[in-house]
């Protein structure tokens, strides 16, 4: 189906989630380009910094749990049956283990580029966004999201001719889909500041040390 015309681009799919995924990585992308809002080699480092120390932290995390199952059937102070059990999360776990080590050896390189990558260019282009449009704000899973200054943008290309749509449905889902929810939980309508001053994993990377530190120390024990 013709969903939509973004930038002289036809979004020509099967379902309105891949023309939304379409629209959005089009003029998104374009916007970045267009403001030199991509990833500097400094900032996708800091990321990548940011991501092996979480995965450092739930290996560590991993291990402790092991260590206690381990320890615990070492003891048998439990009943067959849950020495048994406790055997087999043990084993469920050293094979998680292995193939999390084998997969990391394989794809992580590649992963964590991609996902700094990803990370970073989303962050930038809703600080860019936030404070070009300003408004409300949600905190996502993936992060702050400019959600009153996204729509905004949207509008503003619509009437600059740069999106256009070919079903009004789908239009309707769109708006709906970009719209903010001003009752859900996490949306403020006036932050204090600039929430986008400091990326949340260069916030973050302080305390992850320090409960880094604390793992690395009850393993030792």
């Amino acid at each position: 189906m013709h969903y939509a015309t973004v930038l002289e681009q036809q979004v020509v799919t099967t379902s309105e989630k891949e023309a939304n995924k379409q629209i959005f990585g089009t003029l998104l992308n374009h916007y970045a380009e267009q403001n030199k809002l991509l990833p500097s080699e400094e900032e996708l480092s800091q990321f990548k910094a940011f991501g092996k120390l979480s995965k450092e932290i739930h290996r560590k995390k991993d291990e402790l749990k092991l260590a206690e199952l381990m320890k615990i059937e070492a003891t048998r102070s439990l009943s067959s049956e849950e020495l048994k059990q406790k055997k087999i999360l043990v084993e469920m776990q050293q094979q998680w283990q292995k193939e999390v080590e084998a997969k990391d050896d394989i794809h992580m390189d590649k992963f964590m580029n991609d996902m700094a990558n990803g990370f970073v260019k989303n962050w930038k282009i809703n600080k860019s966004l936030y404070e070009t449009y300003g408004g409300g704000i949600v905190f996502q899973q993936a992060g702050l999201e400019s959600a009153d200054a996204r729509l905004a943008f949207f509008e503003i290309e619509k009437k600059k001719g740069n999106l256009e749509f070919h079903s009004e449905e789908f239009e309707s889902q769109f708006w709906a889909m970009l719209t903010p929810n001003h009752n859900h939980f996490s949306y403020q309508e006036k932050p204090e500041g600039n929430p986008f001053d400091v990326p949340f994993w260069i916030d973050a990377i302080e305390k992850m040390e320090e409960e880094l530190e604390t793992l690395v120390s009850k393993q030792e024990q």
